[in-house]
């Protein structure tokens, strides 16, 4: 996302898309990869989609690994029951962001997290990502409280997946 300044410092952002590629490459954060080649996803918010039910039936949101959640936000996104930046912030790899740091920047001096998550996974990366949001919605109160309605969203979301 490109953000500029215009004259009277109202910003003005625009997402940039490409549709001449779809390759995951090891420095992107994000998962946003589409089976198909859709160059617009009509977002239709339908609380008669059965696509809620189904992915609630095929997952548990409360014991799901980042892929699957992903496969979810996906899925959801695709349906139009999910907007473009929902869908990327549920699919940002915070382990990814975190090695990309720790590889570009010299941290020594500073502590290092093991993960920029807040609740933890079992071993074998399976986490409960209501309460990972929910935990993202307390830190978020307390230093950066402009964003807790974007957080609440998330979790009204996560918890439609819930069984």
């Amino acid at each position: 996302m490109n953000v500029f300044g215009i004259g009277s410092y109202q910003p003005s952002s625009y997402v940039k898309t490409s549709t001449t590629s779809t390759k995951s490459t090891e420095k992107n954060l994000f998962n946003l990869s589409v089976t198909q080649k859709k160059t617009d996803v009509e977002y239709k918010p339908d609380q008669t989609s059965d696509i809620w039910g189904e992915l609630a039936r095929e997952y548990d949101i409360r014991n799901a690994t980042f892929d699957e959640l992903c496969e979810m936000s996906l899925k959801l996104y695709e349906a139009g029951q999910i907007s473009g930046g929902e869908h990327a912030i549920l699919t940002f790899d915070y382990d990814k962001a975190l090695q990309d740091i720790k590889s570009n920047i010299d941290l020594s001096k500073f502590p290092q997290p093991a993960s920029f998550y807040l609740t933890p996974a079992s071993h074998e990366g399976r986490r409960d990502w209501i309460a990972e949001y929910e935990a993202r919605l307390e830190q978020d109160s307390k230093i950066n409280p402009s964003s807790c309605t974007f957080d609440q969203k998330l979790i009204q979301i996560l918890k439609r997946l819930d069984r």
